[in-house]
């Protein structure tokens, strides 16, 4: 699992960011679960994980430039 979190995210059905984590399934790609608060690595009941923490920049799950 790849694992990113932020103070800065952009969640379905929310007017402006809020805290989140965005787990990311390594096989294949995929965004399997979006958490609407920032989970720190010791919380996160996966523990061989990538994290990325982005601090207060924007993450836009789904979003493909």
């Amino acid at each position: 699992l790849l694992v990113a979190t932020s103070s800065r995210v952009a969640l379905p059905g929310t007017d402006a960011p809020l805290p989140g984590t965005i787990v990311i399934n390594r096989d294949t790609g995929k965004i399997s679960e979006v958490i609407p608060e920032q989970i720190s690595p010791e919380t996160f009941p996966n523990k061989d994980t990538e994290w990325l923490d982005f601090g207060s920049k924007m993450l836009l799950p789904g979003l493909v430039e």
